[in-house]
């Protein structure tokens, strides 16, 4: 199925940065704070609730996928939790970087 064409109209030359895990993918707009993912849900492919004004960086792993807001010290996951899609017990405090 090609799930980047349903979403092919919020694709525009505004979108800086693509991101993969294994069936999903994020395009970021660093400067206005927003985010379109599409793929498996399972695998990262919904971000629709995650709010991504502030996040610094996105980082990926096979299944899940991190945006690392530096200046709050926090992180926001999702995708699969095995694969570090879940993550609102961990203090991220500090942190600088993230790697996958």
């Amino acid at each position: 199925a090609c799930y980047a064409c349903q979403l092919h109209a919020s694709l525009t030359k505004d979108v800086f940065y693509i991101y993969s895990s294994a069936r999903a993918f994020v395009a970021w707009n660093r400067d206005l704070g927003t985010a379109v993912c599409w793929g498996l849900t399972s695998y990262g492919g919904n971000c629709s609730g995650i709010d991504f004004s502030g996040t610094a960086a996105i980082y990926s792993s096979a299944r899940a996928f991190a945006a690392l807001k530096k200046n709050f010290g926090t992180v926001v996951c999702w995708g699969q939790s095995g694969y570090g899609g879940d993550c609102p017990s961990v203090d991220f405090g500090g942190t600088t970087d993230i790697y996958s």
